[in-house]
Protein backbone atom coordinates (compact mmCIF):
# COMPACT_ATOMS: atom_id res chain seq x y z
CA UNK A 1 0.00 0.00 0.00
CA UNK A 2 1.49 3.34 -0.95
CA UNK A 3 2.07 6.04 2.10
CA UNK A 4 -0.92 7.77 2.55
CA UNK A 5 0.40 11.24 1.75
CA UNK A 6 1.18 9.60 -1.70
CA UNK A 7 -1.95 8.37 -2.46
CA UNK A 8 -3.78 10.38 -5.27
CA UNK A 9 -7.36 10.45 -6.68
CA UNK A 10 -6.78 11.22 -10.32
CA UNK A 11 -4.60 14.35 -9.98
CA UNK A 12 -6.09 15.36 -6.45
CA UNK A 13 -3.95 14.05 -3.48
CA UNK A 14 -6.60 11.55 -1.84
CA UNK A 15 -8.64 12.61 1.21
CA UNK A 16 -8.53 8.70 2.45
CA UNK A 17 -6.28 5.84 2.50
CA UNK A 18 -6.79 2.00 2.44
CA UNK A 19 -8.36 0.57 5.46
CA UNK A 20 -9.90 3.87 6.31
CA UNK A 21 -12.61 3.53 8.17
CA UNK A 22 -15.34 5.75 6.84
CA UNK A 23 -18.31 4.70 8.77
CA UNK A 24 -16.61 4.41 12.48
CA UNK A 25 -20.56 4.33 14.43
CA UNK A 26 -20.87 0.74 11.93
CA UNK A 27 -19.45 -2.52 13.50
CA UNK A 28 -16.26 -3.86 13.71
CA UNK A 29 -15.03 -7.24 14.90
CA UNK A 30 -11.13 -8.35 16.22
CA UNK A 31 -9.60 -11.41 15.19
CA UNK A 32 -6.55 -12.56 15.50
CA UNK A 33 -4.12 -13.27 12.51
CA UNK A 34 -3.16 -17.06 13.48
CA UNK A 35 -1.36 -16.53 9.72
CA UNK A 36 2.52 -16.52 9.40
CA UNK A 37 1.51 -14.20 6.80
CA UNK A 38 1.31 -10.32 8.11
CA UNK A 39 -1.99 -9.15 6.58
CA UNK A 40 -2.20 -5.44 5.96
CA UNK A 41 -4.64 -2.83 6.03
CA UNK A 42 -7.11 -2.46 3.53
CA UNK A 43 -7.36 -6.38 2.42
CA UNK A 44 -10.04 -8.35 2.59
CA UNK A 45 -9.80 -11.18 5.64
CA UNK A 46 -10.98 -14.35 5.73
CA UNK A 47 -12.52 -17.08 8.83
CA UNK A 48 -9.50 -19.08 10.12
CA UNK A 49 -9.43 -22.20 11.55
CA UNK A 50 -10.20 -21.20 15.43
CA UNK A 51 -13.40 -20.48 16.70
CA UNK A 52 -14.32 -18.37 19.88
CA UNK A 53 -13.94 -21.84 22.79
CA UNK A 54 -13.59 -20.82 26.42
CA UNK A 55 -12.92 -17.51 26.07
CA UNK A 56 -10.50 -17.37 23.24
CA UNK A 57 -10.89 -14.91 20.59
CA UNK A 58 -11.08 -16.09 17.20
CA UNK A 59 -9.03 -16.39 14.09
CA UNK A 60 -8.43 -14.68 10.91
CA UNK A 61 -6.06 -15.69 8.10
CA UNK A 62 -5.39 -14.00 4.80
CA UNK A 63 -7.70 -14.91 2.05
CA UNK A 64 -6.46 -17.56 -0.14
CA UNK A 65 -8.91 -19.74 -1.76
CA UNK A 66 -12.11 -19.51 -3.57
CA UNK A 67 -13.95 -21.24 -0.90
CA UNK A 68 -12.73 -19.34 1.93
CA UNK A 69 -15.76 -17.61 4.08
CA UNK A 70 -14.45 -13.74 3.64
CA UNK A 71 -15.21 -11.54 7.08
CA UNK A 72 -14.91 -8.31 6.02
CA UNK A 73 -12.10 -5.58 4.76
CA UNK A 74 -9.42 -4.97 7.54
CA UNK A 75 -9.37 -1.38 8.66
CA UNK A 76 -6.10 0.20 9.80
CA UNK A 77 -5.53 1.69 13.14
CA UNK A 78 -3.72 5.42 13.17
CA UNK A 79 -1.72 3.83 16.39
CA UNK A 80 -0.67 0.96 14.33
CA UNK A 81 3.36 0.70 13.83
CA UNK A 82 3.91 0.93 9.75
CA UNK A 83 6.68 -0.80 8.40
CA UNK A 84 9.75 0.84 5.97
CA UNK A 85 7.44 1.39 3.48
CA UNK A 86 4.69 2.79 5.32
CA UNK A 87 2.46 0.02 5.07
CA UNK A 88 0.79 -1.14 8.51
CA UNK A 89 1.09 -4.80 8.75
CA UNK A 90 -1.22 -7.29 11.49
CA UNK A 91 1.55 -10.13 12.03
CA UNK A 92 0.64 -13.64 13.45
CA UNK A 93 -1.00 -13.69 16.75
CA UNK A 94 -2.00 -9.48 16.38
CA UNK A 95 -5.68 -8.42 16.28
CA UNK A 96 -6.60 -7.38 13.06
CA UNK A 97 -9.50 -4.97 13.51
CA UNK A 98 -12.21 -5.96 10.69
CA UNK A 99 -15.11 -4.12 9.23
CA UNK A 100 -18.53 -6.26 9.05
CA UNK A 101 -20.81 -3.16 7.86
CA UNK A 102 -20.81 0.50 6.83
CA UNK A 103 -17.94 1.60 4.43
CA UNK A 104 -14.66 1.13 4.14
CA UNK A 105 -11.58 3.34 1.98
CA UNK A 106 -9.79 0.41 -0.46
CA UNK A 107 -7.50 0.59 -3.45
CA UNK A 108 -8.86 -0.18 -6.87
CA UNK A 109 -6.78 -2.97 -7.82
CA UNK A 110 -8.66 -2.95 -11.40
CA UNK A 111 -10.98 -0.76 -13.37
CA UNK A 112 -14.33 -0.69 -10.94
CA UNK A 113 -17.44 1.26 -10.93
CA UNK A 114 -19.80 2.89 -8.57
CA UNK A 115 -22.53 0.19 -7.73
CA UNK A 116 -20.08 -2.38 -9.28
CA UNK A 117 -20.40 -5.54 -6.50
CA UNK A 118 -16.89 -5.90 -4.75
CA UNK A 119 -14.84 -9.35 -6.12
CA UNK A 120 -11.68 -10.38 -4.93
CA UNK A 121 -8.89 -11.25 -6.63
CA UNK A 122 -7.26 -14.21 -5.02
CA UNK A 123 -4.14 -14.52 -5.92
CA UNK A 124 -3.51 -11.03 -5.18
CA UNK A 125 -5.74 -11.01 -1.83
CA UNK A 126 -2.79 -10.12 0.33
CA UNK A 127 -1.85 -7.21 -1.89
CA UNK A 128 -4.06 -3.39 -0.52
CA UNK A 129 -3.16 -2.54 -4.62
CA UNK A 130 -4.34 -5.29 -6.59
CA UNK A 131 -6.71 -7.40 -4.61
CA UNK A 132 -10.16 -5.01 -5.15
CA UNK A 133 -11.79 -5.86 -8.59
CA UNK A 134 -15.14 -5.62 -10.19
CA UNK A 135 -17.05 -7.47 -12.72
CA UNK A 136 -15.72 -4.89 -15.30
CA UNK A 137 -12.29 -6.73 -14.71
CA UNK A 138 -14.10 -10.58 -15.03
CA UNK A 139 -16.73 -12.81 -14.03
CA UNK A 140 -17.00 -14.43 -10.29
CA UNK A 141 -15.28 -17.80 -10.82
CA UNK A 142 -11.91 -19.34 -10.15
CA UNK A 143 -9.76 -17.30 -9.00
CA UNK A 144 -12.46 -14.56 -8.52
CA UNK A 145 -15.15 -14.51 -5.78
CA UNK A 146 -17.63 -12.07 -4.37
CA UNK A 147 -17.56 -10.18 -1.28
CA UNK A 148 -21.11 -10.80 -0.48
CA UNK A 149 -23.08 -7.73 0.61
CA UNK A 150 -20.83 -5.02 -0.72
CA UNK A 151 -20.80 -2.72 -3.75
CA UNK A 152 -18.40 0.52 -4.12
CA UNK A 153 -19.52 3.81 -3.33
CA UNK A 154 -20.28 6.94 -6.35
CA UNK A 155 -21.01 6.91 -9.78
CA UNK A 156 -18.60 7.03 -11.67
CA UNK A 157 -15.27 4.39 -13.14
CA UNK A 158 -12.36 5.07 -11.80
CA UNK A 159 -8.91 3.27 -12.75
CA UNK A 160 -6.38 1.27 -11.22
CA UNK A 161 -4.85 2.48 -8.31
CA UNK A 162 -7.54 4.92 -7.16
CA UNK A 163 -8.62 5.40 -3.20
CA UNK A 164 -12.31 4.12 -3.56
CA UNK A 165 -14.70 3.59 -0.97
CA UNK A 166 -16.38 0.11 -0.93
CA UNK A 167 -19.64 0.14 1.54
CA UNK A 168 -21.66 -2.94 2.54
CA UNK A 169 -22.72 -5.26 5.32
CA UNK A 170 -20.30 -8.74 5.00
CA UNK A 171 -22.39 -12.09 4.94
CA UNK A 172 -20.59 -13.54 7.19
CA UNK A 173 -21.99 -15.06 10.25
CA UNK A 174 -19.90 -13.14 12.38
CA UNK A 175 -18.32 -14.55 15.25
CA UNK A 176 -18.86 -18.18 16.45
CA UNK A 177 -19.39 -18.90 20.22
CA UNK A 178 -19.89 -22.01 21.10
Amino acid sequence: MPNPSNATVGTIPAKAYAGQDQSPLQPTDSYINESATAIDAGVPVARGTTATTAGRAENCKPVAADADEILGPSLRWVSKDADSTQDPQYARYEDVPVKKEGRVSVIAGETVGGGDEVLIVVASATDPTLCWGSSRGGVIGSGRIAMTGWKYCGNGTYAAGTVVDIEGRSASRGKITT
